[in-house]
């Protein structure tokens, strides 16, 4: 299976530590024979948020992955971004704490991206 994944890397982003979700969705499916891309939105972000959403949209159109795993990114990533990968593959939003932000956010899943 051949995976782009967009977690975060550092834990809370604090270069001290590595987050969780970087392992669960990088190095576990790595580990079992998967091939694995990470994307870091957010550093790709920092330098600009509109060549990130094309790279993003590059990526994913001449990747053929059979999935995209996205932690939840609030309002980061743009509904028309993420309408365009699923295009090309399922685009999977994972949310590792979600129970702060169920009521505003996460709870109106309507278009099957959680909220986005």
């Amino acid at each position: 299976m051949r995976l782009l994944v967009l977690p975060l890397y550092y834990y809370y982003n604090d270069t001290r530590g590595i987050e969780p979700q970087f392992y669960y969705l990088f190095k576990v499916p790595e580990s079992m024979g998967h091939e694995v891309d990470f994307f870091d939105w957010v550093t790709a972000a920092k330098i600009g948020a509109k060549h990130a959403a094309g790279f993003f949209s590059d990526l994913v159109r001449s990747g053929k992955y059979d999935a995209v795993f996205i932690r939840d990114l609030p309002d980061e990533i743009r509904p028309g971004t993420l309408a365009e990968a699923q295009k090309y593959c399922p685009v999977i939003g994972w949310n590792f704490d979600d129970e702060w932000r169920w009521n505003d956010y996460s709870s109106s899943a309507s278009d099957g991206i959680r909220g986005w």
